[in-house]
């Protein structure tokens, strides 16, 4: 029902009572973080400091990280996994590396014929020279630019696993 109160010169009172039912059976959102619980991560970072935080980011969120200070070394990492059926399931990679950075690193995998069956999400800093496009023909799923924050971070990797997943 809507009721009225009005007094010249004073002003007017509306109100509303609304009946409601409660449902008795509450069922608990489901947070999608939950896609990240035992994700095995290759993190491709060369910064101490960056690496550090990304390490730290992905292990509270439940995922199991390995870090790869260089190119090399993740090629390495990527390869001993598949050799030991553990492949892993997402990649994070700096911009920032040497010798090319993230675009570098595809370029590596390719020349080397390292096969990737996980979806690569680039970190940058905005670099003027390499643009999106580049990033999309080289395979990433995501680009985020630093800063960002962690939600917004461990958000882009739930929703390139959620998409890659469903092909």
């Amino acid at each position: 029902s809507i009721q009225l109160r009005s007094q010249v010169n004073k002003g007017s009172i509306f109100w509303f009572e609304v009946t409601m039912h409660l449902d008795t059976h509450v069922v608990e959102p489901v947070s999608s973080l939950v896609l990240l619980k035992r994700v095995k991560v290759l993190i491709v970072e060369d910064s101490d400091v960056e690496s550090s935080v990304l390490l730290e980011l992905v292990n509270e969120a439940g995922m199991f990280a390995t870090l790869a200070a260089g190119i090399g070394e993740a090629i390495t990492q990527i390869q001993y996994a598949a050799l030991n059926n553990s492949p892993y399931q997402l990649g994070i990679i700096s911009s920032a590396l040497g010798h090319g950075g993230a675009i570098g690193f595809r370029k590596q995998l390719e020349s080397q014929q390292t096969p990737l069956t996980f979806p690569l999400v680039a970190l940058t800093y905005g670099e003027s020279h390499t643009s999106l496009k580049e990033y999309t023909l080289a395979n990433f799923q995501a680009v985020l630019t630093r800063p960002f924050k962690s939600a917004v971070l461990l958000e882009t990797l739930c929703a390139v696993l959620q998409a890659y997943r469903q092909g």
